[in-house]
């Protein structure tokens, strides 16, 4: 990434083809808490600063500001897609039959012994979470909704409230 043999626009689609999908392989079923968001935000980070380089101002070399990268690369950041992913990921869930697997293992509570001390978050509540951040509430009336969960689906990735 930091060659000068190789264009910045063949960094950002090596970027976008295989750095990014390898990275954000299977994110629609990931339970990312803060400590992981931060992460996989500073590595994003790290690979567009290095795509880009720094800037030269009256003489003096500085880093990109994370502002000024995302409006070079003009793409929604990792975190927003991974969001965006697992809401859609959501809608599938819930369109599926009632005795799919993977459906009763996401909305049904699982009984059984468990640890003691806090349980840990689930999926559906860090998803929920995200909804509720965009402004949706009542998103089990909406997701038989192709179009309406489509939009919810682009609000999310936007980082727009509805």
């Amino acid at each position: 990434m930091r060659s000068r043999y190789i264009s910045r626009n063949t960094k950002i689609k090596l970027y976008k083809t295989l750095i990014r999908p390898v990275l954000m392989y299977g994110a629609e079923t990931w339970a990312l808490n803060k400590e992981y968001e931060n992460k996989l935000a500073v590595f994003e980070r790290r690979i567009l600063r290095r795509i880009y380089g720094p800037v030269c101002e009256m003489g003096r070399w500085r880093i990109r500001h994370n502002a000024e990268l995302y409006q070079y690369f003009k793409e929604p950041d990792i975190v927003r897609e991974i969001k965006a992913r697992r809401v859609r990921w959501l809608g599938h869930l819930y369109r599926t039959e009632e005795q799919h697997p993977t459906r009763m293992l996401t909305f049904n509570t699982v009984y059984g012994n468990r640890r003691v001390g806090r349980p840990p978050t689930r999926w559906l509540q860090y998803v929920e979470d995200d909804l509720l951040r965009s402004g949706i509430g009542a998103w089990k009336r909406i997701v038989n909704d192709r179009n309406g969960w489509k939009r919810i689906v682009g609000a999310v990735e936007a980082g727009k409230r509805l």
